[in-house]
């Protein structure tokens, strides 16, 4: 399981707000679900572009290849999204680098396709500044290419944004994520694709 902490109470002080905070991200294992263990203390300083995002690396998202090997996407203040490995079950990681994907101060989803070794979707905000538009993308090598992402939702000026992903029983994806209505409020919404749609290239 990811968890992500603000360094700054370790030292005794308390961030007032988000881009004050300074995260380091790590995952939590147990072998008998009662009893936990932190492993990994993912961080990295890096130059934000804008003021409110995060410090460091937040919100992990996880999948497990078909070799054993965890690969984790996380939340950055920057214009990317970090990655980082572990080939032991989450004990030791990779230093945290820059990813292919696109994305700032907003959390992904990823999961591993039904009966593949290696193949992975992604589902996140593409951009540098802002949570809008959603888009969704397939790696066929574990997460270290990607295919031309297509949207999945946008909007006029709000986010849509924290988005969960997994797979039908028929093979189609379906994806869960937080929209902001224009009129005010929060709502959940979904979309429903599959393998052949997410691969079409779309037109200009």
């Amino acid at each position: 399981m990811g968890i992500s902490w603000d360094r700054w109470p370790e030292r005794g002080y308390n961030a007032k707000t988000e881009g004050e905070t300074n995260i380091s991200t790590g995952i939590l294992l147990s072998r008998d679900g009662f009893t936990w263990n932190l492993f990994g203390d993912l961080h990295v300083y890096i130059e934000k572009t804008t003021p409110h995002s995060v410090n460091g690396l937040a919100e992990p998202s996880l999948v497990q290849l078909a070799n054993g090997e965890l690969y984790m996407l996380l939340r950055s203040g920057a214009s990317r999204h970090y990655e980082a490995r572990s080939r032991d079950g989450g004990v030791t990681w990779s230093a945290p680098q820059m990813s292919p994907l696109i994305g700032h101060n907003s959390p992904s989803a990823l999961w591993r396709v039904d009966n593949t070794a290696n193949d992975i979707i992604a589902v996140w905000n593409q951009s540098p500044v802002a949570r809008i538009p959603l888009v969704a993308s397939l790696s066929s090598d574990g997460g270290r290419t990607w295919s031309p992402p297509r949207i999945v939702a946008t909007a006029k000026r709000l986010g849509v944004s924290y988005p969960g992903v997994t797979q039908a029983a028929d093979g189609a994806f379906v994806v869960v994520w937080q929209a902001h209505p224009e009129e005010g409020g929060r709502d959940v919404a979904y979309a429903r694709f599959t393998r052949e749609w997410l691969l079409q290239t779309e037109k200009p």
